[in-house]
């Protein structure tokens, strides 16, 4: 998992960490009754990848797991979708699947559970 470098003194830490190069762009807590309860209050967050063609950075969906009491929360990430060129923009969807804005090829992508 990567880190944070350098002096950090009197900077509070993150709750989260992402990918480096990539940036952070899109986020949404999650409402929806799609995914089931385990995902509820969970923040999604669209990460735009490295533009030096490094297909491993970025350019994805990660999942933010928060625990902890407020105030003092730890988030766990994960990828919970690939296969974006640039994703910035994500929402949840009045169906309750997330909708997912791809700058880089002009689409929306609608993520939904398969039963």
């Amino acid at each position: 998992m990567p880190g944070l470098h350098g002096s950090c003194a009197g900077v509070a830490p993150p709750i989260a960490v992402f990918a480096p190069h990539s940036s952070a762009d899109g986020i949404v807590f999650y409402e929806g009754s799609d995914f089931g309860a385990g995902f509820m209050d969970n923040a999604f967050v669209t990460e735009w990848g490295n533009n030096a063609g490094s297909a491993g950075i970025g350019r994805r969906v990660m999942r933010v797991q928060l625990t902890g009491p407020v105030g003092a929360e730890h988030g766990v990430t994960n990828t919970f979708a690939t296969g974006f060129s640039h994703p910035l923009a994500i929402t949840v969807a009045p169906d309750g699947g997330l909708l997912v804005g791809d700058y880089g090829s002009g689409r929306i992508i609608e993520i939904f559970r398969i039963a």
